[in-house]
């Protein structure tokens, strides 16, 4: 596996993501593909953010889950994102497609 971004960068991209909901609800829309390992557990939704942009990734949330009573964000380690992207089945490239990660890929090959 292959991060071709600072170390600085990948950190500050990558959160744990905790949706807590009022009560227990499925998902019913299609989930970002920044969006990795998702899962639900009762009223809480779990994923890692691989996109993650602060208070704008903050107000997105809250509009997807209107409900939400809380939403937390947890930094993550290298070592977590690593084990994250591989468990994930992705590549780094493929949990954020920027035009840079594309460029990056191609003079790879």
């Amino acid at each position: 596996m292959l991060f071709s971004e600072e170390l600085s960068v990948l950190t500050d991209r990558f959160r744990e993501v905790a949706v807590t909901l009022d009560e227990s609800s499925p998902i019913r829309r299609e989930l970002p593909k920044t969006w990795l390992r998702p899962g639900i557990s009762g009223a809480v939704i779990r994923f890692i953010d691989s996109d993650y942009k602060g208070e704008r990734t903050a107000i997105e949330l809250a509009e997807i889950f209107p409900t939400a009573r809380d939403i937390s964000f947890s930094p993550m380690s290298l070592r977590s994102i690593f084990l994250s992207v591989a468990r994930s089945g992705r590549t780094s490239s493929e949990a954020n497609p920027t035009e840079e990660h594309v460029i990056q890929e191609r003079a790879d090959a």
